[in-house]
């Protein structure tokens, strides 16, 4: 399978640097920030947990009794209030504090300086995605072609590259559901550079949102926040390699993940 040509981005050392330490900062910021008033809403949710059924039921006594000068609420609203109000509450002060525990782990791995950077093998990196990942069915397990010829090593904090493949098999999943058409195929290359491609064969990306594709730096998994594609290929261009992306709207979408030669 050949590859379009791709101009390699100019990223100096000093500036990876230089956004692991924003990062750093950002996260710090963040948790300061965040963790207070996230407390504090936690305890006026229990609170509210424990009193506003009891205000509901009232309420609803006094209209049956006809009570004057009663405010009027619509059912509908008394209803989400005393089914959804504190669930939702609780919800997004759990997906708060499931983003803060990401961030610090995070922010130990992005330096180019970590311990966590490793040793990896292609092959095995990709073996071990089809093998851990939660097809819905057969049907989905079928629709992805391990056509994986040559190995190679590389070097990376395996987090990343685990989140990133996790992340194009999702969405490339996603995308053959929407367009109700295609197949996955992932190979590797070793002529000119060390290469992992990811390719779909769904609805493609038009090309004015192209530039944007790397601007989420997380997403959501079910109830969890995970590491997005711009973070992914920030912690890969740290390590040495880059991550690029062409399609053709309609017709497919191909990933390269490049790593330098070891």
């Amino acid at each position: 399978m050949q590859n379009k040509p791709a101009i390699q981005d100019s990223v100096s050392t000093e500036q990876l640097d230089q956004l692991a330490k924003a990062w750093s900062r950002m996260v710090d910021c963040i948790s300061h920030d965040v963790t207070s008033p996230l407390t504090s809403i936690r305890a006026a949710c229990q609170a509210l947990d424990g009193t506003l059924p009891d205000l509901i039921k009232v309420y609803r006594a006094a209209v049956a009794h006809n009570v004057p000068d009663l405010p009027e609420i619509n059912d509908r609203i008394l209803a989400l209030l005393e089914l959804h109000l504190v669930p939702s509450i609780n919800r997004g002060t759990r997906d708060i504090t499931n983003f803060l525990a990401l961030l610090h782990p995070l922010d130990t791995k992005i330096p180019s300086d970590s311990k966590d950077i490793k040793t990896l093998s292609a092959q095995a990196v990709i073996d071990q995605l089809l093998t851990n990942y939660a097809f819905k069915n057969d049907q989905d397990h079928a629709l992805v072609h391990n056509e994986c010829k040559h190995d190679f090593k590389f070097r990376c904090a395996e987090i990343f590259i685990e989140h990133l493949l996790d992340n194009l098999l999702q969405n490339a999943l996603e995308h053959i559901r929407d367009a109700n058409k295609g197949t996955i195929s992932i190979w590797t290359e070793t002529a000119n550079s060390n290469e992992i491609h990811f390719k779909d064969t769904s609805t493609g990306i038009a090309e004015e949102k192209l530039p944007k594709i790397f601007d989420r730096f997380f997403s959501k998994r079910k109830n969890t926040i995970i590491p997005g594609l711009g973070f992914c290929r920030l912690a890969i261009l740290q390590a040495g390699g880059n991550v690029f992306c062409h399609s053709k709207k309609g017709e497919y979408t191909e990933f390269v993940i490049k790593f330098p030669k070891i």
